[in-house]
């Protein structure tokens, strides 16, 4: 292996081992380097930040798409309990409480992210305007 290539395998161990483990201690010996390395790292080395951001960034989508798929069944379930007359209804109560208060939530965060745009699209306005008077 080129000295080149030792390189690459310690940094990608490295992302390795921050996505794994829970400090950079752990990390930095998970990766065979030395703490103070891998801080380094992390402090100064935009290429290796900008790759760790983006590997971080890769598995966050896919535990969120994990949890996605979950939701959807999550739901159902959720669903056939309220329907059920089957269940004891503490039980149909409870499923209902759930679902609704999801909905609540999602609706919450919904209106947050719509307000949040309309506020990053009115800066975004402003300050081409701003550019355009410049000009």
């Amino acid at each position: 292996m080129s000295g080149s290539d030792c390189s690459t395998a310690k940094r990608d161990a490295a992302i390795v081992g921050l996505l794994k483990e829970t400090t950079i201690r752990a990390a930095a010996r998970h990766a065979n380097i030395g703490e103070a390395t891998l801080r380094r790292w992390l402090r100064e080395d935009e290429e290796f930040k900008a790759e760790y951001s983006a590997v971080r960034a890769e598995v966050l989508a896919q535990a969120l798409n994990q949890l996605r798929m979950g939701a959807l069944e999550a739901v159902v379930a959720l669903r056939s309990i309220v329907a059920s007359e089957d269940a004891p209804p503490r039980v149909r109560v409870s499923a209902s409480r759930a679902i609704l208060g999801s909905l609540l939530r999602g609706v919450q965060i919904e209106k947050t992210a719509q307000r949040i745009c309309g506020q990053v699209e009115r800066v975004t306005v402003v300050r081409f305007d701003e550019e355009d008077e410049q000009r």
